[in-house]
Order: structure tokens, then C-alpha cells, then sequence
């Protein structure tokens, strides 16, 4: 997969530009962007989002421009019980946010321009009761 590098934050970081394939819908691709961005504002380990062309506006197509994580979703075998552990610790963290269902993804999520909204889904200024009270 090619990456672009460029200026993220200050930092030359190298990115890559998700879009729909024969395997990933324009929903999947939503999807994608929302949990990128509750993982950034759940401070979990996750590439960032850069940003989010939902609706297709600029690029004739739903796309992501994300950060780029070093490493590989590969496991060796065996796996150690260290790494299993390191992984299940990683697990925990995401699957501690608690988040209500919303439906469709697209629309509850972007702007007029198909930009994604920033909207935290965790902590303080969650803007779903439902999803605080549960925690």
C-alpha cells in the first residue's frame, strides 16, 4: 500500500488514503472514520484521523486520509503469552468506551460537507447521556 508523507501536527508523518474496494463499502469506510476518531479521543493506540471526505464531495468517492502505524496486523507463531497479554490489554481499553447505536453512520457524523463532526464519545463532554450513564 503506498503512503504520502506530510506536515501532520507539526511532524512529518506518513499517511495513507482509505477508499471504497471490491471488500469495503462507503459504510465500512464511515465506520472506519468513526472509530478512528473515538479512538483518538479515548487516547487509544490507533492510527489518526486526518481527514474525512464521507460523502465523496472532493474526491468523487467516500475517503480517509489516516496516519500510518508502523507494524503489521501479522501474528508470528506462536504467539508468547507476553504478547497475548499485551494484546488483550490493548482489547480491553477499546472496548471499555461505551458508545450507544446510532444509525445511519454517515449523516449522524459529518457536516454539510461530508467532513466527519468532532463529537467526543467519551469523558466529560460526551454528548451521549446514554453512553455516560452506562459507564
Amino acid at each position: 500500500m503506498p503512503f504520502e508523507r506530510l506536515d501532520y501536527r507539526g511532524r512529518m508523518t506518513d499517511a495513507v488514503l482509505r477508499a471504497p474496494t471490491p471488500r469495503i463499502d462507503a459504510a465500512m469506510v464511515a465506520t472506519g472514520a468513526t472509530a478512528l476518531e473515538v479512538a483518538e479521543q479515548c487516547m487509544l493506540p490507533a492510527p489518526r484521523l486526518i481527514e474525512a471526505d464521507l460523502q465523496g464531495v472532493l474526491a468523487g468517492v467516500p475517503v480517509t486520509l489516516e496516519t500510518v502505524v508502523p507494524g503489521t496486523a501479522a501474528w508470528p507463531p506462536p504467539s508468547s503469552a507476553e504478547r497475548l497479554r499485551t494484546a488483550g490489554a490493548a482489547l480491553a481499553r477499546v472496548h471499555a468506551v461505551a458508545m450507544a447505536p446510532r444509525e445511519p453512520a454517515v449523516p449522524a457524523t459529518t457536516d454539510r460537507r461530508g467532513r466527519l463532526r468532532r463529537r467526543p464519545p467519551c469523558g466529560p463532554d460526551a454528548d451521549d447521556t446514554t453512553a455516560a450513564e452506562s459507564r
